[in-house]
């Protein structure tokens, strides 16, 4: 889900960098997830999905990403109890941090790098996979079969063995209900 931010911002990132038609000189990323962040900044091998997410940001950014304290993250005000009438008058909500109008020197430290651009990096299509395992008991000639396996072998269409089972069903109901008195069950299945 955090990569997933860090995607979404990338994309954003471009998007207003080419409605404005204008150079931007510095471009800051920030995250509250410190393991989003790691994968960003090391080359580890990472499974598929995350690797083509990382490759993404990588080759769409001359971004300086930061680590946002949880503290001073607006985004967790929402989260952390608050009322919408407290959100209303909320600064850090509406403005963000105070530092964060400060020169960068005064930011937190805590995570800052760059990543240098990975056009070098293929993105793989992702890779959806399935794994299914069918196990069948072959029963032993003297071993009887059971009804149900009985039937299934003699139908050749699940919607025939449905129907036969209907029938079968009717026919157990309306016995049962011929022995109470009761209203028996008449007509198509």
């Amino acid at each position: 889900m955090e990569l997933m931010g860090l995607v979404l911002g990338t994309r954003l990132a471009a998007f207003v960098k080419a409605q404005l038609h204008r150079p931007i000189s510095e471009e800051h990323t920030w995250s509250d997830s410190m393991i989003a962040l790691q994968w960003v900044k090391n080359r580890t091998p990472q499974p598929q999905f995350v690797a083509n997410r990382l490759a993404e940001i990588r080759r769409a950014t001359a971004t300086t990403f930061h680590h946002v304290p949880t503290g001073v993250n607006p985004a967790d005000s929402a989260t952390r109890g608050l009322s919408p009438a407290q959100l209303q008058n909320y600064d850090l909500w509406w403005q963000g941090p105070k530092w964060l109008t400060s020169p960068c020197a005064t930011w937190p430290k805590e995570l800052d790098f760059q990543v240098d651009s990975a056009e070098d990096e293929e993105i793989l299509p992702d890779e959806a996979t399935t794994t299914a395992l069918v196990t069948r008991r072959e029963p032993s000639p003297e071993e009887p079969r059971e009804w149900s396996e009985e039937l299934l072998n003699r139908c050749s269409k699940w919607v025939k063995a449905l129907r036969v089972m209907a029938w079968a069903r009717r026919f157990a109901n309306n016995a049962r209900r011929k022995a109470e008195d009761k209203a028996r069950n008449k007509g198509g299945i």
